[in-house]
Parts: C-alpha cells; structure tokens; sequence
C-alpha cells in the first residue's frame, strides 16, 4: 500500500512539475522578457557594429603573376638512362 501511495507521489509530482515548466515557458510574460532581452542584445550589437571603423584596403596589386608554368613546359626532360645512352658513345 505505501508502496502505491510513493508511486503515485512520484507521478503528480512529475506531472505538476511539467504542467508548471509548460505553463511558464508558453506564458505571455515570458514572451515579453525573451522579446525584451532580445531586442537589448540587438540594439547592443547594432551600436557595437555601426562604431566600428573603417579600414582602407590596401591589398591592390599585390598578386604576382610568374611564368613558371611556361618555363616548366619549355625545361629539358632528363632520364636517366638517356644520359647513360649519351655516355656511352
């Protein structure tokens, strides 16, 4: 019997504390304190973002093109037993 009773505390305490949490989280008021702090953050981030300075860029002309893929092509093959061959006569 105490058995019972325990169990049956144990399931209406879980259930009240979800019908609270669920009653808390869906209420008005707490949609207009999240609103709220929501907006703070915002305008706060807004005032941190609009102060920030400018910075010049200075990155123009800075890439050099080189021709190594050209002198790559146009470079002699070199084998090894090419240079064998040659040596030999």
């Amino acid at each position: 019997m105490i058995k019972e009773v325990k169990y049956l505390v144990y399931l209406l305490i879980i259930f009240f504390s979800i019908f609270f949490v669920i009653k808390f989280y869906l209420s008005e008021s707490n949609f207009k304190r999240s609103n709220k702090v929501i907006l703070q953050h915002r305008n706060e981030l807004d005032n941190k973002f609009n102060n920030l300075p400018i910075i010049k860029s200075d990155t123009n002309n800075i890439i050099v093109y080189t021709n190594e893929v050209e002198d790559f092509k146009n470079k002699k093959s070199r084998n090894f037993w090419d240079l064998l061959k040659t040596n030999d006569k």
